[in-house]
């Protein structure tokens, strides 16, 4: 029974989700829905629950970095956005590089942040 989420509490989900894998590195609790058959089963969702783990870490500091940069936009602090910009492309750089979003949408993010900056600065 161990892993199990009791029933009284709702799933969770989005940023809960990645908040609730750092606590319990042990996963969702959704593991033990599909009980695995085989070794290699088993290794294989082991591995799963890692590889997801990791991911959703990229793609939360991916996030976090690209939300600083719209916030000082929306604040009207251009320079700080500026300095803020950087540390967004190398995140979502290193995201797209881990294969978290693909490299396509990882362009379209930045080149929006970029051009989102560059018109708050001619305004």
């Amino acid at each position: 029974m161990a892993g199990l989420v009791p029933l009284d509490k709702p799933r969770p989900v989005g940023q809960n989700l990645a908040l609730y894998l750092r606590r319990h590195p042990g996963g969702t609790g959704k593991e033990d829905e599909h009980v695995a058959n085989h070794k290699q089963a088993e290794k294989r969702n082991r591995q799963r629950i890692k590889r997801r783990a990791r991911n959703l870490r990229h793609l939360s500091t991916m996030r976090t970095y690209m939300k600083r940069v719209r916030r000082a936009l929306d604040g009207g602090q251009v320079e700080e956005a500026k300095q803020a910009l950087p540390q967004a492309v190398t995140a979502i750089g290193r995201a797209a590089s881990k294969g978290v979003v693909h490299r396509n949408t990882a362009a379209r993010y930045i080149s929006r942040l970029t051009r989102a900056i560059n018109a708050a600065s001619a305004a």
